[in-house]
């Protein structure tokens, strides 16, 4: 059987999305047509029209979820968490072959930073890839054995804006406990309480936070520089995520910068999920024209990661740790200077 990681992605359309009117993304700019992405000999081109030529809005987004919930109810799912501050919607997807609660889940979602599109898109690349793919051997080993759930939009009132913060200027991905805070001081970001429902209720046994504005990959903890109980396993799938993307920094959080109250640390201090951090471009919204590129890369890594966690499960991984300290970063490990992520 191929590996996940072995798969080339196929799903990434060239038809330009729609955009609607109030409450459309838009692009950042005008662009000129997407690459094109050469098509994998394994695997059929996308089924689902969906495309990363253009930006996606919150009305496309919606559409796509549940479409491809009323086309495939044998393996995919829609629900909704909630509604943002304004009122909009946050809702997810579930794709597996198994009822979602009596499998393992895997958890990745994207917009805890509004302005951050690009990991808007690859999150929405994952999800068409799961269900294009559904009956490929190895996607469909992994959907035997895991429910994969898939929620774009943490911030979706930041994204509108098009801002970092969500409507009240506060940070979302400062909110969530850790060891150094409890949950009752904790949460006070209503679209951060939703997640928290969600990751309460289905105990990932891995997810990651998609994120943009650097190339790289994070793990626990931010808020300290001490090596996590799992920092083997942490590690090493980090390094192989990195490593699928042609990324060449990796390291734990706090040595990039230290932070507190982010999604990775509360998702493995509460339920040892093994989280990491996705920064999947080097501009948080790229231009329309290297949109497709982007959300290809940070599909290998996801798989990637998929492969490695699957492999831990089956005692069958090494979780050697590797890492590489970049010449950007200063003899203890931490950048330089820093960056707001």
């Amino acid at each position: 059987m191929k590996s996940l990681a072995a798969l080339v992605l196929v799903s990434v359309g060239l038809v330009a999305c729609t955009t609607d009117s109030a409450d459309s993304a838009g692009t950042p700019e005008t662009a000129a047509p997407a690459p094109v992405i050469e098509a994998s000999t394994d695997a059929a081109p996308s089924s689902t029209g969906l495309s990363f030529a253009q930006y996606h809005s919150q009305a496309d987004i919606h559409a796509y979820l549940t479409s491809m919930a009323t086309q495939h109810p044998d393996f995919v799912s829609f629900a909704t968490l909630g509604a943002s501050r304004q009122g909009r919607e946050i809702a997810y997807v579930v794709v597996s072959n198994k009822a979602p609660s009596t499998v393992p889940a895997l958890y990745f979602n994207g917009t805890h930073h509004g302005d951050e599109w690009s990991s808007t898109e690859s999150i929405l690349g994952l999800a068409d890839y799961f269900i294009v793919h559904h009956a490929d051997p190895a996607v469909s080993a992994i959907l035997n054995s895991y429910a994969v759930y898939l929620q774009p939009l943490v911030n979706p009132d930041g994204h509108l804006a098009r801002t970092r913060e969500d409507s009240t200027g506060t940070d979302p991905n400062r909110d969530y406990s850790y060891p150094g805070r409890t949950d009752a001081a904790s949460f006070k970001v209503p679209e951060i309480k939703l997640v928290k429902d969600l990751v309460d209720r289905i105990k990932p046994r891995a997810a990651a936070a998609y994120h943009s504005g650097i190339e790289e990959v994070l793990w626990s903890w931010c808020y300290t520089d001490a090596a996590s109980t799992d920092d083997a396993l942490l590690s090493s799938s980090g390094r192989i995520a990195a490593e699928a993307m042609g990324f060449d920094r990796y390291l734990q959080s706090y040595d990039d910068y230290a932070s507190t109250g982010e999604f990775i640390d509360y998702a493995y201090s509460k339920y040892g999920t093994v989280a990491l951090t996705f920064e999947v471009s080097t501009v948080k919204t790229p231009v329309a024209t290297q949109l497709a590129g982007i959300v290809q890369n940070s599909v290998k890594g996801a798989l990637a990661f998929v492969d490695a966690v699957v492999q831990a499960d089956s005692g069958t991984a090494s979780t050697t740790r590797t890492l590489k300290p970049r010449a950007s970063y200063g003899a203890a490990g931490r950048r330089t200077t820093p960056r707001l992520e």
